[in-house]
């Protein structure tokens, strides 16, 4: 069964979200934006949007907009509900009529594991595992959620109905295609007509090769934003001498296309201008914070890092940027710069994306062969193994390397790089569990590295 509360006593809870009524996207991602910003709710995941035929009323003609979220509360079912209604009701939606056109709709589908029935919510939602406009956008943020009823995965019963028959077609919203910025003239005059206009940026660099990971920051700057922009560029200062430059994973098309599905509106590229001149003389370093886990391991990575978001900063001037947890130590990294050096830039830190079986998503994933993409498991293994030590009231810091460190050692073929407990601000190391505090690690499986991270915090 779907463990009932997630760390911190809150519960998952996934919403249906479907429009078909004037500007749907707008009343969809406002809808968003306020559950983004809603106390005591955390927005982790955005599910592509899909259009759908209305279903019940033959007599409405205009198709509908869906999209799941996954939000994490600690409200009850019965609150959740209620913050659904308001926010309806703040977009103006009147509810007359059951099948009746409606410019937002707002379903609470699941609620961790629970099965209520009481007046006015029933949960799961009665039709939640029948409708394909929940199944699929569903499926897209949560495979493994398991209906509560049949403890079936989502993925499981979308497919039942698919092989039955019992599907209806679904058209994914389809997003022109981003406009491409090469050169430094071109960037600063899209920057100048948005700000004409008043618009906010949201703004992901990357280095391309893009995946879902890559997907859920450009939605959430998606929902925050007027404007989203997106940067693709291999900064050849991150890499050491013995890295993969030349080797890193590239596919343009593919890029674009990610880019496309989630409404990315400008993707910066520089293709005719290089980001360093030979004459470049300039650096960016953050003290300290750099000392260690990757900063010890990998020599010159995050100037490399910081310089080049500065340099990018500089040309985009976002509003927001956003950063994925998976790089936990850069994103610590990247904060303490924008407020040392005033920058007018806030850093959004979004969720770990994971696969289905734990693996964080990573460009480097596509390194690993069969063997070594089986054997990488266990670093959210041992990462569940911690979680379980804190639960339990462990707070020394040894006991919990330990136990990482046995669960790796397991892993045929795995050389630890490093495992860190820090301090989750500092990133100094820490003998007990007092506050938050990150554990870190990085592991070479073949010639691939990769990181994964979780928070412990002790409860009181």
């Amino acid at each position: 069964m779907t463990p009932p509360p997630v760390a911190g006593g809150s519960y998952v809870a996934l919403i249906g979200l479907g429009s078909n009524q004037g500007d749907r996207p707008l009343f969809i991602r406002k809808a968003l934006t306020a559950l983004a910003h809603s106390t005591r709710c955390r927005l982790v995941a955005i599910s592509p949007l899909y259009q759908s035929d209305p279903v019940g009323n033959p007599n409405d003609p205009n198709p509908y907009l869906n999209a799941v979220c996954r939000l994490e509360t600690d409200l009850s079912a019965r609150q959740t509900l209620d913050r659904l209604l308001d926010i309806e009701k703040s977009l103006g939606r009147v509810r007359r009529e059951r099948w009746g056109p409606r410019t937002i709709d707002l379903d609470l589908l699941f609620v961790g594991d629970k099965i209520v029935e009481e007046s006015g919510l029933t949960l799961p939602h009665p039709l939640a595992t029948q409708r394909s406009f929940v199944l699929e956008p569903a499926t897209q943020i949560d495979p493994e959620f398991r209906d509560p009823i049949s403890d079936s995965p989502l993925h499981e019963i979308r497919n039942s109905l698919r092989t039955r028959g019992d599907w209806t077609p679904l058209q994914r919203l389809d997003f022109p295609m981003p406009q491409e910025l090469t050169s430094r003239q071109e960037i600063r005059q899209f920057i100048q007509t948005s700000r004409e206009k008043g618009q906010t940026v949201g703004f992901v660099p990357t280095m391309g090769y893009l995946h879902e990971g890559h997907a859920s920051l450009l939605r959430q700057a998606r929902l925050e934003n007027d404007l989203v922009i997106l940067s693709i560029y291999i900064n050849p200062l991150q890499f050491g001498p013995e890295e993969d430059f030349e080797q890193y994973p590239r596919d343009k098309k593919k890029d674009f296309e990610l880019a496309r599905e989630t409404g990315t509106d400008a993707i910066l590229t520089l293709s005719e201008e290089p980001m360093y001149s030979p004459e470049h003389a300039t650096y960016v370093e953050v003290k300290e914070l750099t000392d260690h886990l990757c900063g010890a391991s990998r020599p010159g990575h995050f100037r490399g890092v910081t310089t080049i978001v500065t340099k990018l900063f500089g040309l985009v001037s976002p509003d927001r940027a956003y950063f994925g947890q998976k790089d936990a130590q850069q994103a610590i990294i990247l904060r303490r710069m924008t407020i040392d050096l005033e920058m007018n830039t806030k850093i959004r830190i979004l969720p770990i994306v994971r696969e289905s079986d734990g693996l964080a998503l990573s460009s480097r994933n596509v390194y690993l062969d069969e063997k070594q993409r089986q054997e990488a498991l266990g670093l959210h293994r041992s990462l569940l193994r911690a979680q379980e030590l804190v639960a339990s009231g462990e707070r020394c810091t040894e006991t919990i390397d330990s136990a990482v460190r046995d669960i790796l050692n397991t892993c045929d073929g795995a050389q630890i790089d490093y495992i860190g407990l820090v301090d989750s601000q500092t990133l100094q190391p820490v003998e007990r569990l007092e506050r938050e505090t990150l554990l870190a690690l990085a592991v070479h499986f073949g010639r691939t590295r990769l990181i994964d991270n979780t928070l412990l915090t002790p409860l009181a």
